[in-house]
């Protein structure tokens, strides 16, 4: 065998594996064109690989918050409802105090005013027992049992006493990576005076329930003077919707935290898109010119084969 001979082994070995190659390029550069993404593999690019799989764990973060939002959420729009309703009724409560100590006012006016306070009382525990599906928004972590019973008087039905049957217990959601906010506001914060007792508040010793049923029997009775006197019940009432006041602004300050925290998920999740794309998603354009540079490197390798090969017959004849 001649050294021309040896040497065009060689050469055809070489043009064979350019041509593998130039095979193996264009059918991944098809493979991106076809599915417009640049990394086929993790292989292909590590580091992009790496920032990729941070963003989509991100995405999967952000989803995760996102359903904890909507459903925190719409925890927190009934409790601000629910204050809303509870600050209303306790303006009528106010109003009715104020009239109740005119002098013009009779007997039986008062009795009028004890029966419309007794309807209000009656509302204002089915306020504190509002539920958000089948849980109750007042009870603490006691969510399955209204938060308010009540004894009421054999005899005449009306209601005696309101006491409270959850705990002070905060609830709180984790709704970024940054922190948890709480979703609640509780009843009654007698078992925790560091958190503030919408109706029944410690820290003022104010129970909006047991005002009410004092001065509806101190209306029943005439007793102007026990309404108006050193018990000062318009001051009782006063500090009583301060606390309905502050639970709601407290409230406004978590639905703030929501919006801020939907807010950052909707301009993050902007964002991880436009970065996986950058990552990710093939420039077509700029890949059909590099098919085309491969395909001509392809064809020209070919060419160079068939040369070789002619000039190995010549040679072998």
């Amino acid at each position: 065998m001649g050294i021309g001979h040896i040497g065009n082994n060689r050469l055809m070995k070489n043009v064979l594996f350019n041509v593998q190659k130039q095979l193996s390029q264009q059918a991944d550069l098809f493979e991106q064109i076809s599915s417009n993404k640049r990394i086929l593999d993790p292989s292909s690019d590590p580091l992009g690989t790496s920032q990729s799989m941070s963003l989509r764990d991100q995405s999967v973060r952000n989803t995760e918050y996102d359903d904890v939002i909507n459903t925190s959420e719409l925890w927190t729009n009934i409790s601000a409802t629910s204050l809303d309703n509870a600050l209303e009724t306790w303006k009528r409560v106010n109003e009715i105090t104020i009239t109740a100590v005119d002098g013009t006012k009779t007997a039986a006016d008062r009795i009028a005013m004890a029966e419309e306070l007794e309807q209000l009382l009656q509302h204002m525990v089915q306020v504190g027992n509002t539920t958000n599906g089948q849980r109750f928004i007042f009870g603490g972590s006691v969510t399955q049992t209204p938060p308010f019973s009540t004894e009421t008087d054999a005899a005449t039905g009306r209601i005696t006493g309101v006491y409270y049957q959850g705990n002070s217990f905060n609830q709180q959601v984790k709704s970024s990576d940054s922190g948890r906010t709480q979703v609640n506001v509780v009843g009654s914060n007698a078992g925790d005076p560091t958190v503030k007792g919408a109706f029944v508040d410690t820290t003022t010793n104010t129970d909006a329930f047991k005002i009410m049923v004092e001065i509806r029997d101190k209306l029943l009775s005439n007793d102007i003077i026990g309404i108006s006197g050193p018990s000062g019940y318009l001051e009782k009432i006063e500090t009583a919707g301060l606390n309905l006041t502050e639970a709601q602004v407290n409230l406004g300050g978590a639905q703030e935290r929501q919006d801020l925290d939907r807010n950052r998920i909707i301009e993050q999740t902007s964002d991880i898109q436009e970065f996986l794309s950058e990552i990710e998603d093939a420039d077509v354009a700029e890949l059909i010119l590099e098919l085309n540079n491969v395909q001509n490197v392809y064809e020209a390798a070919l060419a160079a084969g068939g040369r070789i090969m002619q000039t190995g017959l010549l040679n072998y004849i």
